[in-house]
């Protein structure tokens, strides 16, 4: 249960690694803009940094995730845009470690205040045998929400079945079942893309999607990592195999 007092900074250990970060993001559907603001501490290493990114197709642990409504105006080369719509942020708190992860995606989707759905899926093999393309990853945490009520995921798979030239997610295909037994089957289709090497370990893919689940339409996010040396190899894969 999230309380007021999750907003606040949390007692931290003596690990190195202690982070303590917060996710904000923001769409405009019609327009295939997204946007989120992006802040994390390292209090033991004695640095904070963060900062603001938004981008449309002109361009190329404790957690909570926790949809809502954002609001506002953007401005960009002189043209005001509105904000009004759905929104996920996410707050995480302890050790990371990022050199260790393995490939993951955070995926979402909201089609209204009762209706919506989180997932957070890995890769299934270790990242020395992992071919990233045409295998699914295994869904390991996440929530569904349907007609209002909310039940932990349990179990599933992603599968990214289409992808840029570079390797950059197009297309998935989601299926998850929650505690309740509910069946959780989403497709969705980027239509934005950010490439980000948000970490100096770690590359990254952030892109607006549109989804259908629960026989609804919806806007959402597909976030996609891997470490960079996974990257570096996967990338000169694809090179010696194209045209």
């Amino acid at each position: 249960m999230i309380t007021p007092r999750d907003e606040y900074f949390h007692e931290r250990s003596d690990d190195p690694h202690w982070n303590e970060s917060g996710w904000f993001s923001f769409m405009v559907p019609e327009r295939r803009l997204s946007g989120m603001v992006y802040c994390y501490h390292r209090p033991i290493l004695g640095y904070s940094t963060g900062g603001f990114a938004a981008w449309d197709p002109s361009g190329d642990r404790h957690d909570y995730d926790q949809i809502g409504r954002m609001t506002g105006r953007l401005s960009v080369d002189g043209e005001t845009i509105d904000v009004d719509g759905w929104s996920m942020r996410d707050h995480s708190l302890g050790s990371r470690k990022i050199a260790k992860d393995q490939r993951g995606r955070f995926v979402w989707a909201i089609a209204s205040e009762d209706d919506a759905f989180f997932v957070w899926a890995s890769a299934a093999q270790p990242v020395e045998t992992d071919p990233v393309t045409g295998v699914p990853e295994r869904v390991v945490a996440g929530w569904h929400l349907r007609d209002g009520v909310v039940a932990a995921i349990v179990g599933g798979e992603s599968f990214v079945y289409e992808r840029r030239p570079d390797g950059a997610p197009l297309a998935d295909r989601l299926r998850a079942t929650d505690e309740l037994g509910r069946e959780l089957v989403a497709e969705g289709r980027a239509t934005n893309m950010l490439t980000w090497p948000n970490y100096p370990t770690v590359y990254a893919w952030f892109a607006h999607f549109e989804w259908e689940f629960d026989g609804r339409r919806a806007s959402g996010e597909e976030q996609e990592w891997l470490p960079i040396n996974q990257r570096r190899r996967f990338v000169r894969r694809l090179r010696a195999s194209g045209p």
